[in-house]
């Protein structure tokens, strides 16, 4: 057995699975003094005697007290302290007696030479079972989006079995709790002890005040739960009106596009909320899909007489299940011809009897924001003043010429 991190070999699961907390940094000893959390139960002891002040290993020389093999051992490697032939035959008597007294678990070994051996019991009996750790790895969303499929992602390590795993979604780990989803994947060497679970919450299942649901993963080696939020925000929409601006009198068209999580038709009715620039409500219109994603209003909206002109907006939103929204605005005002200023430029700023011949002048038309008007036409009409009397108009002298982009020569 190797470790799929590292690629270390292991000739026992239980040491695959000691190792595998290096990587994963698990630490599932906790001490009951302190809660300091450990990888390792031979070190969780060592560090509870610490707190108790318990010394099992004692030196047969001096009787001197250690928390720790290895401190016996340095000790006992210092000359004054290695045990001499009294010391031994001592130690020997005592270990009988003990024996003796102690019934069958131990066994005294016969020769003369020899210390007694004892026979311990299997290392196994002497401590408290602990479970075996499975490794594994799931892997949710942060949120579960409402009407959405979602992937849970499962995988086991250090297995040659085939695994089956349940996977729900429940309301609450209560014993009343009601299964909202419920998969089933099974998990073995043709799919690397790998697979994915999806899952799928519908709108009518889950209460309005509901925002969480629990997880759950259960098989004979695993058990465990987790709560996760729920969002309902879900899907793309989009809604738009036929242009930009309308008069008081004309009615408006609006149309949406409702895409799901998946990009696809969501085949939902959209509501629509008209308000006006003060941001008051004036009227609720529901959209019905029947254009397999692209909704629309059966009638236009129509403005209301004697309306605020102004900015008005337009809120899109499905059913109360879900938070996506959308927004799109019109301007309703009343159409006024554009404004523009006329300029005549003449040749010269006089006119002399003597040596008059033709008064040419140029024209030209531009909009107040400074673009020329391309499609004019100029009626003129020449008259003349005289000393303080009213203008006198030449009725044959009317004409009529275009003007384009450029100046008009006349």
């Amino acid at each position: 057995m190797r470790c799929v991190i590292c690629h270390r070999g292991f000739n026992s699961r239980s040491n695959l699975r000691s190792h595998m907390r290096i990587h994963t940094l698990d630490k599932p000893f906790v001490c009951r003094f302190c809660n300091r959390r450990f990888s390792q139960s031979s070190t969780l002891r060592n560090h509870v005697r610490l707190h108790t002040g318990e010394r099992p290993y004692k030196c047969l020389v001096c009787q001197s007290a250690y928390s720790q093999l290895a401190g016996l051992r340095a000790h006992q490697k210092s000359a004054r302290h290695r045990p001499s032939a009294d010391a031994n035959a001592k130690a020997n008597a005592i270990a009988i007696a003990n024996a003796a007294v102690g019934g069958g678990n131990m066994m005294v070994h016969s020769p003369q030479n020899h210390p007694p051996q004892l026979s311990m019991p299997h290392p196994a009996s002497l401590v408290h079972h602990i479970p075996t750790m499975v490794l594994y790895l799931i892997t949710a969303p942060l949120a579960l989006r409402l009407d959405a499929v979602e992937t849970v992602l499962l995988q086991l390590f250090g297995f040659s079995e085939e695994v089956t795993l349940h996977v729900f979604l429940k309301t609450s780990m209560a014993p009343d709790h009601r299964v909202l989803v419920r998969e089933v994947v099974t998990l073995n060497a043709q799919n690397q002890h790998q697979a994915q679970a999806r899952v799928k919450l519908h709108p009518g299942q889950l209460d309005k005040s509901m925002s969480h649901v629990i997880l759950h993963v259960q098989s004979a080696e695993i058990n465990q739960h987790l709560s996760i939020p729920v969002s309902r925000t879900n899907g793309f929409l989009f809604v738009q009106t036929e242009k930009p601006l309308y008069t008081p009198h004309q009615a408006v068209k609006v149309r949406a596009f409702s895409l799901n999580q998946e990009l696809r038709p969501a085949n939902r009715s959209v509501f629509l909320t008209f308000k006006d620039p003060d941001r008051t409500t004036v009227d609720i219109v529901e959209m019905i899909d029947v254009n397999n994603g692209i909704p629309s209003m059966q009638n236009p909206f129509k403005i209301p007489i004697k309306p605020k002109l102004g900015i008005w907006s337009i809120e899109a939103a499905y059913s109360d299940d879900f938070t996506t929204t959308a927004r799109a605005e019109f301007e309703v005002k009343e159409y006024v011809l554009p404004s523009f200023y006329i300029l005549v430029e003449p040749d010269t700023n006089y006119v002399s009897s003597g040596n008059f011949k033709s008064f040419n002048f140029k024209v030209s038309a531009r909009y107040v924001h400074g673009a020329p008007v391309a499609e004019g036409e100029v009626f003129l009409r020449y008259g003349y003043v005289s000393g303080t009397k009213p203008p006198v108009i030449i009725p044959s002298s009317v004409t009529r010429e275009r003007v384009g982009d450029e100046n008009t020569d006349i």
